[in-house]
């Protein structure tokens, strides 16, 4: 029988969390079995100071993680496996989840949405969707935050919308951890009140 070994399943973890690389219990189809991982092509167990590498924990930075193992036993035959490790920075997107446009009291007339996060290239889009799902507002390249005037004054096509709840979908770019720019996706809601 030809050797096996299964890296585990793709996953997404949040930025500074570790991921944990187990493959025991797989071990005992191997004949002094020895073992490396790579991410990204370079070598990340054994190190110095990591000689045991059936079961290490790591903590990536780089947004994209392709972690390999490789494993040989005596006789020299070979068994390989990869899984993807993918981070996801969490973002703090700030919008009201109540908005009542009524474009006279100078409080609360467009909805936008901020992020808290100093990593924020730009909004690439930002649609608000009715209950049919038809796109009543889109904002697109925004560089940087939203102002208050680039967002939605609660019209539709010159005409007041309905109250009711919108669908909120924004496509955004931030920085990953070497600044390299990476597309993001949020989806959310707000009540419209008159």
């Amino acid at each position: 029988n030809p050797l096996s070994i299964d890296a585990g399943d793709n996953r997404v973890i949040e930025l500074g969390e570790s991921a944990t690389l187990d493959i025991t219990d797989q071990l005992v189809n191997f004949d002094n079995p020895t073992v490396e991982w790579t991410l990204n092509g370079t070598i990340i167990c054994p190190t110095a100071t990591i000689t045991d590498c059936t079961n290490f924990t790591f903590t990536p930075t780089a947004f994209e993680n392709n972690v390999c193992v490789t494993v040989v036993d005596e006789n020299g035959c070979t068994a390989s496996d990869c899984v993807n490790i993918r981070l996801r920075k969490v973002i703090n997107v700030a919008f009201p989840n109540i908005f009542s446009p009524n474009n006279d009291d100078g409080a609360n007339d467009n909805f936008y949405v901020s992020f808290n996060d100093q990593d924020i290239v730009g909004i690439n889009s930002f649609k608000i969707f009715d209950r049919w799902g038809s796109l009543v507002f889109l904002a697109e390249n925004i560089v940087g935050n939203m102002q208050p005037s680039q967002g939605w004054d609660g019209r539709f096509k010159g005409r007041k919308v309905e109250q009711g709840v919108y669908t909120v979908l924004i496509e955004y770019t931030i920085l990953d951890t070497v600044g390299k720019p990476v597309v993001e996706t949020y989806a959310g809601d707000v009540t419209v009140v008159r």
